[in-house]
């Protein structure tokens, strides 16, 4: 008798997300997704994009909050465009398995009253205001980084964290190096240690309770 048995293993970086599917909303893009396999840790999902070029240009991720969750929307998007696009999930062990790619192409639309307010299953989500003033500080191998609160802070989109996304121009397989951390409001700084000799690219976004994010200050 032959048996065929199934197991996943503990302790493993993440499976790749799968089933990834999107609805254009405006210039946004709400995106759901299946999770793979956890590792047996805890996971949260990276999504990273870019415009599809002849000439190959840096990806950007974007953290996906709350931890666990698999829908979100990506804002600001180029209507007419298409984009490159994929999933990672990441545990205490690292970033798992890439999805496959995928190719969307956002196309005109003329309701783009849906900017910062949108309606979907009967709850409204909104963004908040982007962070003030980002202010970098240098010493030795220290990176001083700090920034304002919003000067208004909307009740319906209280921010909960805040993400700092830095990437160096220094090339890794042909690719800029990207990295991000998450702080919790109201914290507003944070030093980035063992920084190396290079340009980089910083930018704070706040993250409302809903996971909802700001546009960029860089």
């Amino acid at each position: 008798m032959n048996f065929i048995i199934h197991w996943n293993c503990l302790d493993t970086t993440p499976q790749a997300p799968h089933h990834i599917q999107y609805k254009q909303i405006s210039s946004n893009l709400h995106l759901s997704w299946e999770a793979g396999y956890d590792g047996g840790r805890s996971q949260y999902f990276y999504i990273w994009y870019r415009l599809l070029h002849a000439r190959k240009r840096a990806w950007y991720p974007v953290r996906v909050i709350p931890n666990n969750v698999t829908e979100f929307t990506l804002f600001d998007l180029q209507l007419e465009q298409t984009y490159e696009l994929t999933l990672v999930a990441e545990n205490e062990f690292g970033l798992g398995t890439f999805s496959p790619i995928n190719l969307i192409r956002l196309n005109k639309t003329d309701d783009l009253t849906v900017d910062y307010l949108y309606e979907s299953n009967q709850t409204n989500f909104s963004r908040p205001i982007s962070p003030r003033n980002l202010q970098l500080s240098q010493s030795g191998s220290s990176l001083y980084i700090k920034w304002d609160h919003p000067n208004k802070i909307e009740p319906t989109a209280q921010i909960a964290h805040y993400v700092i996304q830095w990437r160096s121009m220094i090339l890794f397989n042909n690719q800029q190096s990207q990295h991000s951390i998450l702080v919790d409001y109201p914290t507003n700084s944070y030093v980035l240690k063992d920084v190396k000799q290079s340009k980089y690219i910083i930018q704070i976004l706040a993250y409302s309770h809903s996971g909802t994010y700001s546009s960029p200050i860089e």
